[in-house]
């Protein structure tokens, strides 16, 4: 909040007047970021903004900078303190808002709240290539989102039917990418996959065309060390007490357990080898505030995050 035009104020507290003592503008709410979805655009968007003071302040808005004009645009209007935009549009709308609130003592400027447009446009429709790979070999199906702004989440589904792979040992969705991960390909894997992309701000999903995979007739993969496909960031930022999710996924057909370790506001390791069972690490999502060391199974996945001292 910006103060403007400000007026000495006796005992800094107040003025009297005839109907009590007068008071600066306080706000008691301003407007946050809105992302809104591009395809709502026949519907009004809102931005808030209220204040107390004595007199009661009046209000008007900036946009980028200038004064809106609400006299001579039917596109907005006052509503209390607060905008309303009728039938936003991406061309028009997009940008950087704010609230002043004026009585006789001064006039404050509340923060800038930014207004985006959410949406992702549609796969294109061209055919996806052949995947072929051989009994016991890793394979990585690319998603390839299309154009969007807003966080999206994926899944993938087999042959037209929904395909859980969270609780597969074998399959791996990474949120980050949309990828989907095989470790190790077994013959009732072949068949088409499919990506479905949603953007939760936009409220739309899309689906993005087949892409096959084939099972090679010359034999067997034999076994191989894993290789790590997904990695997490060398850093991470997180707010206190806010939850983190690691992604780490390898390809082969030994089993591996992959140790994770991690310190709160410091480089994150990368995954070295050790014993046991699990042929891959799973999405792990530790708080802040974990203990010492925290497991994460996922269907029998061993993942280990722990603190470094």
């Amino acid at each position: 909040m910006a103060l403007e035009e400000p007026r000495s104020m006796a005992g800094g507290g107040g003025v009297e007047g005839g109907d009590g003592p007068l008071s600066c503008p306080v706000f008691t709410q301003e407007p946050q970021d809105v992302i809104f979805p591009l395809d709502f655009s026949q519907s009004e968007l809102r931005l808030n903004c209220a204040a107390n003071g004595h007199p009661p302040p009046r209000y008007r808005w900036k946009q980028n900078g200038t004064d809106i004009d609400f006299a001579t645009s039917y596109h907005y209007r006052l509503d209390g303190g607060d905008l309303a935009i009728s039938s936003p549009h991406t061309d028009q709308d997009i940008g950087t808002y704010q609230c002043l609130a004026t009585n006789p003592l001064g006039t404050i400027v509340s923060r800038k709240a930014k207004l985006q447009f959410a949406y992702i446009e549609d796969f294109e429709t061209k055919t996806r290539s052949t995947v072929s790979v051989r009994e016991g070999q890793g394979v990585v199906l690319l998603c390839g989102p299309p154009p969007h702004f807003g966080g999206l989440s994926y899944a993938w589904t087999f042959n037209d039917n929904p395909l859980h792979v969270q609780e597969d040992s074998r399959r791996f969705v990474s949120q980050e990418t949309g990828n989907l991960y095989i470790a190790k390909v077994e013959p009732s894997d072949v068949g088409n996959y499919t990506c479905f992309v949603t953007n939760r701000e936009a409220q739309r999903s899309v689906r993005g065309p087949p892409t096959p995979l084939l099972q090679r007739p010359d034999g067997v993969m034999g076994e191989y060390e894993p290789k790590i496909e997904v990695r997490f960031p060398d850093t991470i930022q997180a707010a206190k007490d806010s939850s983190v999710k690691l992604e780490c996924f390898a390809l082969g057909n030994l089993s591996v357990t992959r140790p994770i370790q991690a310190a709160p506001g410091k480089r994150v390791s990368e995954p070295v080898s050790g014993g046991g069972r699990a042929s891959h690490c799973a999405r792990c999502a530790l708080p802040a505030t974990t203990p010492a060391s925290v497991p994460c199974d996922q269907t029998g996945i061993a993942c280990r995050v722990a603190r470094l001292n």
